[in-house]
């Protein structure tokens, strides 16, 4: 079994990281970074030396949960079938 790290990683070296990047609300709730290790090493740096919003990401991350994240694609299926 991965570790959240790595899942994390992973993530975060995705191009447009778990999503579309113009679906990517803003810069102050995360960075995007190409699929390649000198970006991802890049991206690392940038964010460990920005002093983050931890309220603000808080606040965002209890907003998009995965229980939200369900029922809103719950909600899009029974639009559909309905």
């Amino acid at each position: 079994m991965c570790s959240w790290s790595h899942w994390r990683a992973e993530l975060l070296s995705l191009p447009g990281g778990c999503g579309d990047p113009g679906n990517h609300p803003h810069e102050d709730y995360g960075l995007l970074c190409e699929r390649s290790e000198s970006a991802f090493a890049t991206t690392i740096d940038k964010a460990l030396d920005r002093a983050w919003n931890r309220g603000g990401l808080v606040d965002f991350a209890a907003q998009h949960t995965w229980d939200n994240a369900a029922n809103s694609v719950l909600g899009v299926f029974s639009q559909a079938v309905n």
